[in-house]
């Protein structure tokens, strides 16, 4: 199994300005994420396009790799794969660096799920990350392109693998206003 933290989106509705360097709660937003897969029994991940993300990703415990600023969504899934591909990983969590609420207790409830089984989180019926993916569902994974993630493997777990969890948890930030803790 390997973790993997995707952090290198573009931020296009956040502004001008990386959405996960912004501050939250006195520290850099993707921070958080990081923070959650520590001590998680899995090597640990982190596709990253800011040298500075990266760097933050090294002082958590992660391994960045690398991908060129304004790569798609679909690539850094790729990048991810092409990883766990080459560790032989029987299966791949997947979080993401703009979903700070994530506990540590989510992402190892997916870890225990069988290694044969694809699991995620729902919010109002609507499956979305973290997950867990399979070795036999890697190379679907790779298969997406353009500027989308996971959607539609989301939609084909069952629903007695998609978690719930508080909605405060599966947040993320898109946009400044997304920051307000109230």
């Amino acid at each position: 199994m390997v973790l993997v933290v995707l952090a290198a989106g573009q931020s296009r509705r956040f502004g001008p300005d990386n959405k996960l360097l912004a501050p939250l709660r006195n520290r850099p937003l993707v921070t958080h994420a990081f923070a959650a897969t520590q001590g998680l029994d899995a090597p640990r991940f982190a596709v990253v396009s800011d040298p500075t993300v990266a760097q933050l990703a090294v002082e958590h415990g992660l391994i960045p790799l690398t991908v060129a600023p304004g790569v798609t969504q679909s690539h850094s899934l790729r990048v991810a794969v092409t990883r766990a591909t080459d560790d032989n990983a029987q299966r791949m969590v997947i979080t993401l660096g703009d979903m700070p609420f994530v506990t540590h207790a989510s992402l190892i409830r997916l870890m225990v799920t069988p290694t044969n089984l694809a699991a995620c989180f729902q919010l109002n019926a609507i499956p979305l990350p973290p997950a867990v993916f399979p070795q036999s569902q890697f190379a679907a994974l790779a298969d997406i392109t353009g500027d989308r993630g996971a959607g539609a493997l989301l939609r084909a777990i069952p629903a007695a693998r998609q978690y719930t969890a508080p909605a405060q948890e599966l947040r993320d930030i898109d946009r400044p206003a997304d920051m307000d803790l109230g």
